[in-house]
């Protein structure tokens, strides 16, 4: 049809420029315009280690890492998209996912 829209969510923009330094992992993400980020999964060798934030927070609602006001101003400081793995150890591989707050996931 002519105008119409598809409604459903889409996921969230992939994490990229991953870089691992001792047991530091950082990377950096695109804003997920149309649902915000709510929090990024941490994988090591398939597995899940972790989740930042841990307990992602909103005072309005739905928790966002991706923290907005009502205008396009993010929050200040903004939140670091980093995670500190305690078991590091050599050759492991990480991956990071995006989720947004309607909790699909990005895909990578």
């Amino acid at each position: 049809r002519q105008g119409h829209r598809n409604s459903r969510p889409h996921s969230p923009p992939s994490p990229f420029g991953i870089r691992v330094s001792g047991n530091r992992i950082t990377w950096q993400a695109q804003a997920d315009f149309e649902s915000g980020i709510s929090h990024f999964i941490v994988r090591k060798n398939g597995k899940v280690i972790g989740r930042v934030p841990e307990k992602p927070t909103n005072r309005f609602g739905r928790p966002l890492f991706q923290g907005l006001q009502y205008s396009d101003t993010p929050l200040q400081p903004l939140a670091k998209m980093e995670f500190v793995d305690p078991n590091a150890g050599d050759s492991q591989q990480y991956q990071i996912i995006s989720v947004n707050t309607v909790g699909l996931m990005s895909e990578n």
